[in-house]
């Protein structure tokens, strides 16, 4: 008899058809104590001569046959039906599953590593690529017959290895000057190189006569190190991309009861917003809007508008004209208006200002 066989018996219970499980013996022994105990005679009153006699010692029972009686072997129960073998079996199986991945645990530990893909352009370092693209570009774009060494000490700072061909890719004729520089596009290659497009205002001279300006847009090769950033390699003119057409916000609901009751409001903020900057006085509680001081002059409103509904915060679109040196100027805005009360009486009043498309 295998022991294998019996620890399925006792230990999980298992029906076996040779060996008794626990169940089985205990009930075993359960009958066995039973059947050892003797039965309580009665002993009539006149039996006194009976009690008085030594009784008859009971033979005792040696260990080898208690332990005999209490692993009596009886009948098996009936096998297990298989949908019981199955939830045992999942039961042993998911036991020693946790037992597997406790003892991976200690021995190699959890893998607490997350594997994120983080995009190039977000741990480029393009603040450096502008600035040595931007410091570059206008002393390269700058030609002026004669001048090629001047040119060349003025790359060098921006160039690879601090030293910069006289010419790099300009035969040493002509004159044009570069000006208003600025970034429009960073392109990462890797974490260290990257293309970058650079537009600048190029103005063309016949000699020393002014021919024009037109804007152009150049793309130069940077790489950015620990140690610095540095242009390398021979920039090359790209075409200038149009600007993105950006569609005009669509017209909303408009109150236009509430806009001819502020309309007098609306021009005297106006007013008092082109000429002074401490504008406390005039706009709602809360307000941190300032105002301009004085750079433009001659307000006037040309238009008002605000929008419907029943709040007591609505906004404002208004168009207004200035003038400035002789100029004038129509600027777009948009207003949050916000219904402040006083004892009986409510006044519209203006709690922020900002640009508009329209």
């Amino acid at each position: 008899m295998s022991k294998w066989r019996t620890f399925k018996a006792v230990v999980l219970n298992m029906p076996d058809d040779e060996i008794p499980g626990i169940k089985e013996r205990l009930q075993g022994k359960k009958q066995q104590t039973t059947a050892a105990k003797a039965p309580v005679t009665e002993q009539s009153a006149d039996s006194w001569d009976s009690l008085l006699e030594p009784s008859s010692p009971t033979p005792a029972t040696s260990p080898s046959e208690e332990e005999e009686t209490l692993w009596q072997a009886v009948a098996p129960a009936a096998t297990a039906s298989p949908w019981k073998k199955l939830v045992r079996w999942s039961a042993i199986g998911l036991i020693l599953l946790f037992c597997w991945i406790g003892f991976r645990a200690a021995v190699f530990g959890f893998d607490t590593e997350t594997n994120v893909e983080i995009p190039l352009e977000a741990i480029y370092p393009s603040q450096a690529a502008e600035a040595v693209a931007e410091g570059f570009t206008p002393a390269f774009l700058t030609l002026k017959e004669g001048q090629e060494a001047a040119r060349a000490e003025a790359m060098a700072p921006y160039y690879s290895g601090g030293v910069a061909e006289a010419k790099l890719g300009w035969d040493g004729k002509g004159h044009q000057e570069a000006s208003n520089v600025r970034v429009i596009k960073v392109d990462p290659i890797d974490a260290e190189r990257s293309r970058v497009t650079v537009q600048a205002n190029v103005t063309s001279y016949d000699g020393d006569k002014e021919q024009g300006t037109k804007p152009v847009a150049l793309e130069l090769a940077v790489k950015v190190t620990d140690e610095g950033a540095a242009v390398y390699g021979t920039p090359a003119y790209v075409g200038l991309q149009s600007p993105p057409e950006v569609a005009v916000s669509e017209e909303v609901n408009q109150d236009s009861a509430l806009a001819a009751d502020t309309r007098a409001d609306i021009e005297a903020f106006f007013t008092s917003y082109a000429e002074q900057t401490n504008l406390s006085s005039i706009t709602a509680p809360g307000s941190t809007v300032t105002g301009l001081g004085g750079i433009v002059s001659e307000p006037k409103v040309t238009s008002w508008k605000v929008e419907g509904g029943d709040s007591d915060t609505r906004k404002g679109w208004a168009v207004v004209e200035y003038s400035s040196n002789g100029a004038k100027l129509t600027q777009f805005y948009q207003v949050k208006l916000v219904k402040v009360s006083g004892g009986e009486s409510a006044k519209w009043q203006i709690l922020e200002i900002k640009g508009s498309e329209s």
